[in-house]
């Protein structure tokens, strides 16, 4: 009951918003700020890959491998757009 109520309110997270507009800025600091943050939030909700996603940003700006970022965001951003269609997919 619990779950489903956090699910249906995870589109309007402004997390991934915040991630958005860091990762457009290049703020590295910003991006591993809200990369953590959702992290933390698609693993207490079950949402694998995009937890998964997330774990692999924000290692790979806490190890300088700035290079990586931009694929690991755009991995991030796709995982996100499929988590949340499959919640509007959900019927309540």
């Amino acid at each position: 009951m619990m779950l489903e109520r956090f699910l249906k309110k995870f589109p309007q997270d402004p997390t991934f918003g915040k991630l958005e507009e860091a990762a457009e800025k290049g703020d590295l600091p910003g991006i591993e700020t809200a990369a953590h943050t959702l992290k933390g939030i698609a693993g207490n909700l079950g949402l694998t890959a995009l937890y998964e996603g997330c774990s692999s940003l924000v290692a790979a700006v806490r190890a300088g491998e700035t290079q990586r970022v931009p694929g690991l965001w755009e991995t991030v951003r796709a995982e996100y757009q499929a988590a949340v269609s499959a919640v509007a997919q959900i019927e309540w």
